[in-house]
């Protein structure tokens, strides 16, 4: 750090207040320099931290599922603009997904992550619209989280959540561990035991209509992995619900790609949008849209409202493994 030059000193007006008053702004000056300096270094570095377990803290067997590390805050900086692309462009509707939902649930094999473990692991990036009200209307700022959860049948957990949502002093990174009962996810049988996956969306079907249907299996995949059983019991429950369109394959936010099946409000407000990995029935993401606006969020064209992309999922024995 540079030095402060020291005030010239006048021999014949001294005046030791003055002086001590000098002393004291110049000592608090350089206090309020070195805070300075700590408080935008610590950010930066916290930037490029991946929170949670260690990376590679318990490595991975040979042919063993193996997750991506999750991104650093940097990293996620970089994508929180995405939600002000438009909604994923899809063919024009067609036919009903029964057909193509049908064929997924018969072809569905056990895969790698697909193995045993006392917790669901789930990694997954959710894109959305942070909205604040501003001169009557409500503005919109794009922001991007990343989630981590394990979740266990006797309902303990963990889960690590990293945000770009603004201000970064009120949303800094969690990381909650749950004693059995307590978490925020309440285990669902629906993704173990196939008759519950097809009672699972038909309650919430019946209540809320195809898009219900599309958001309950969402809602489902963010905390468990469904077994290869339930998944193809689910894709089943999904063939079978009235309302739902096959709209091609498209490519999701992280490069792959899938089947695009799709269920639209009735004023043709809001759209939901699952994307399914055709060989293993996962889902990889879910798409909740605006085609045009619902009322005061400022929405001149149609956007993005949420984006989830589920980046990885398995079973580990521990909290502290991905």
């Amino acid at each position: 750090m540079t030095e402060t030059p020291q005030p010239q000193q006048r021999p014949r007006r001294w005046r030791p207040a003055l002086y001590l008053a000098i002393t004291v702004a110049l000592v608090l000056l350089g206090a309020a320099v070195v805070a300075r300096l700590s408080l935008t270094a610590r950010p930066a570095a916290a930037e490029d931290t991946v929170f949670g377990p260690p990376t590679g803290a318990v490595p991975a067997g040979p042919g063993a599922c193996a997750p991506p590390n999750p991104l650093t805050l940097h990293h996620l900086r970089d994508l929180a603009d995405w939600p002000a692309a438009a909604p994923t462009a899809l063919a024009a509707p067609t036919q009903p997904a029964r057909d193509q939902l049908r064929d997924i649930a018969a072809g569905i094999t056990t895969g790698l992550c697909d193995g045993p473990g006392r917790y669901a692991y789930v990694q997954l990036r959710q894109w959305a619209l942070d909205s604040h009200a501003s001169g009557g209307r409500t503005e919109l700022t794009p922001a991007v989280t990343q989630y981590e959860h394990w979740l266990a049948d006797n309902g303990s957990g963990r889960s690590i959540a990293v945000t770009t949502r603004t201000p970064a002093t009120d949303n800094p990174p969690s990381d909650d561990s749950f004693p059995p009962g307590t978490s925020p996810a309440t285990p669902d049988p629906a993704a173990t035991d196939p008759t519950q996956a097809t009672t699972c969306l038909a309650r919430n079907t019946a209540a809320g209509g195809p898009r219900a249907a599309l958001t309950a299996l969402a809602d489902l995949n963010q905390w468990q992995t469904p077994t290869p059983p339930s998944r193809a019991a689910l894709l089943r429950a999904l063939a079978d619900t009235n309302g739902l369109t096959y709209q091609g394959t498209v490519v999701d936010r992280a490069g792959r790609t899938g089947v695009a099946v799709s269920a639209t409000s009735d004023n043709s407000v809001e759209r939901e949008l699952l994307i399914i990995d055709p060989a293993s029935g996962h889902l990889l993401a879910h798409e909740q849209a605006a085609l045009r606006d619902p009322g005061a969020l400022g929405i001149s064209k149609p956007a993005v409202v949420s984006y989830t992309l589920f980046v990885a999922r398995g079973h580990t024995d521990t909290v502290q493994q991905r």
